[in-house]
């Protein structure tokens, strides 16, 4: 008897368990997603805000006209202030007086969520560093010619509380290329492992059909410790800049928020 009472305590107590997994690593990350109540302003390009488990643009000025938004320029924290765009951004206090500030692009969030904002200088990619963009182009059979971007910082950008290295690299509107293709990398460097980000390659002659990829900023949006990389592609042609916007998934950074999307 007590060997039965015994099985069944173990029984019942393994489906509580199997019950409990369930619901925080499937169930309660969904609810906590539909909870997400989060709006995005990045320099004049990008007004986002997420819906139903996606990103999408926002198509009413109501909803970030004269409304209370964390603002930051560059690696700056200017305030919490209420927007106001009109070609450009302008930035007023609760007062509704003008707040003046030397720059034009920002960045600006209303949310719900513990975020974090990624404040990070770019330098030059030093000697030693140079083996990695020398990886990356030759694993992609890319000669290292005529770049018109290189540039690196350190980071922690997935949360493991050690900075990585990260690289941007391009060759956009370069006169001409030795290798006959035009490309854009965004990638990290993780214990030796090159952790790729953001890959654009395209042959030469289709130069002006593509855009010069760049990070504009990063942000931890829900607090998880994992960043968004937020890029700006920028067209040669009077199609301008785009903004696009790259989120760690399984261990992957996906494209969550595109050029193309509605």
């Amino acid at each position: 008897m007590k060997e039965k009472k015994t099985r069944y305590y173990v029984i019942i107590s393994a489906l509580v368990l199997y019950f409990l997994l369930i619901f925080l690593f499937f169930l309660y990350p969904s609810m906590k997603d539909k909870k997400n109540n989060t709006y995005i302003i990045a320099n004049k390009d990008a007004k986002w805000m997420y819906e139903k488990g996606k990103w999408k643009d926002i198509d009413d000025s109501n909803l970030y006209n004269w409304q209370h938004f964390d603002v930051y320029e560059k690696t700056k924290f200017l305030g919490n202030y209420n927007l106001l765009y009109n070609d450009r951004w302008y930035l007023f206090d609760d007062n509704r007086d003008p707040v003046e500030r030397d720059g034009v692009d920002l960045f600006a969030i209303k949310t719900n969520q513990k975020y974090k904002y990624g404040a990070f200088t770019f330098e030059d990619v030093s000697s030693i560093d140079m083996k990695y963009v020398y990886q990356v182009l030759e694993e992609n059979k890319i000669k290292a010619d005529n770049l018109t971007l290189m540039k690196t910082f350190s980071f922690d950008v997935d949360g493991d509380q050690e900075k990585e290295k990260v690289f941007l690299l391009s060759n956009m509107f370069a006169e001409s290329v030795a290798s006959k293709y035009i490309f854009n990398f965004i990638f990290t460097i993780d214990n030796d492992k090159v952790n790729m980000i953001v890959k654009t390659i395209d042959t030469f002659d289709k130069m002006y059909d593509n855009c010069k990829i760049d990070l504009s900023y990063l942000v931890d949006i829900t607090g998880n410790g994992t960043y968004e990389f937020i890029t700006s592609c920028n067209y040669y042609s009077d199609r301008g800049v785009c903004m696009e916007m790259y989120e760690l998934k399984k261990g992957k950074y996906q494209k969550v928020k595109s050029c193309e999307q509605e």
